[in-house]
């Protein structure tokens, strides 16, 4: 088996995940197939693995009970969820060199993954301005809720707020107290200087900076 190195994306949603992702997937990590939004043009498309993304969507489901960020399996449902993410690291692993994923959930059960992936695990932290991020959501329930009047969409957002608040702090202790390899991308000083954040994501991954990297981040871009 070729020597095989994960990055895991994490952070709050609206946060540059997609941004980081389609980074590490310019500098030759692969990152999940390319996504396209149709409301959009091909340089803003992202890069999502599907395959992983509903293995942590079954996890989830269950409701599995964690413990220092492993998961203590519990029941056949849970068991089975947990056997095909293996799986899915496994063949990720045999595959590709360098791999990763993004997930917001991560860092709950990152060292149930990191015991899967049996290999250096670096984790890349995205940040956001709290207030930004929450504006976002705002835009984001509009479109997809379709909460037009006011004061529903001012609950939704005191809601969602609140959960973003947590897992924030999840993410942050996390960030903090893991004992690997970890870094944070700050979503507005990426925007304000694309060639150092990448330059300083390309160091701490160990693989050279790329032209079609630099071009990534930019201002003008409709989505992360």
């Amino acid at each position: 088996m070729m020597d095989s190195r994960c990055f895991l994306v994490c952070g709050l949603r609206r946060s540059g995940t997609s941004m980081v992702a389609g980074v590490l997937h310019e500098l030759g990590v692969w990152m999940g197939q390319c996504e396209l939004d149709g409301r959009l043009d091909w340089n803003d498309r992202y890069f999502e693995d599907q395959e992983f993304v509903a293995a942590m969507d079954d996890i989830a489901r269950c409701n599995p009970t964690l413990r220092d960020g492993r998961i203590l399996e519990d029941g056949p449902a849970l068991r089975r969820s947990v056997d095909a993410l293996a799986d899915l690291i496994r063949k990720r692993k045999e595959r590709y060199p360098a791999w990763g994923f993004k997930a917001f959930g991560t860092p709950r059960i990152l060292l149930t993954i990191a015991d899967f992936a049996q290999c250096p695990v670096y984790v890349v932290r995205t940040r956001r301005n709290f207030g930004a991020a929450v504006t976002s959501l705002g835009r984001c329930l509009q479109k997809t809720e379709g909460l037009a009047d006011q004061t529903s969409l001012m609950r939704a957002i005191e809601t969602q707020g609140c959960d973003l608040f947590v897992m924030d702090s999840v993410i942050e202790t996390f960030a903090r107290e893991y004992p690997g390899h970890t870094m944070t991308v700050d979503f507005e000083e990426a925007l304000c200087d694309p060639c150092r954040a990448i330059r300083h994501l390309a160091e701490f991954c160990g693989l050279p900076p790329t032209e079609a990297a630099c071009r990534l981040i930019r201002p003008d871009r409709k989505r992360y």
